[in-house]
């Protein structure tokens, strides 16, 4: 008797945000591969969901891009991740040196916000 084998399949919807936000990232699949200690064609594989990963895996991918891991398995973001996800994006467009000032002032933003909340206790 003939054994079938059985192609592993892996998820669409899954590699098309995995490549959604990698190309925002402007990194090529190869870069993402390194990253997560993987080969380019894993990458390429997962992408066309052609194959899944671990979840382990799709946990560094996820770090890798900087999005939380719901988001790449589930869609779903929490409140707020898109625009932060905006911002982040708009940062990183900024010199070194501007993103530096720009990150120093939100960071004073945040304390006071913090120090604000004391406060009202």
């Amino acid at each position: 008797m003939e054994k079938k084998q059985r192609k592993s399949k892996g998820d669409p919807e899954i590699g098309a945000r995995v490549r959604k936000i990698r190309e925002e990232r402007g990194l090529k699949q190869a870069d993402l591969a390194s990253m997560v200690s993987i080969s380019a064609s894993c990458i390429t594989r997962l992408e066309r969901g052609e194959t899944m990963v671990s979840v382990f895996t799709l946990r560094e991918i996820a770090q890798a891009l900087e999005v939380p891991a719901s988001w790449i398995m589930e869609g779903q973001a929490p409140v707020g991740e898109d625009r932060m996800d905006g911002l982040a994006a708009g940062l990183r467009q900024f010199s070194p040196e501007r993103r530096e000032q720009i990150l120093t002032v939100f960071e004073e933003i945040l304390e006071l916000s913090r120090n604000g909340k004391k406060k009202e206790k």
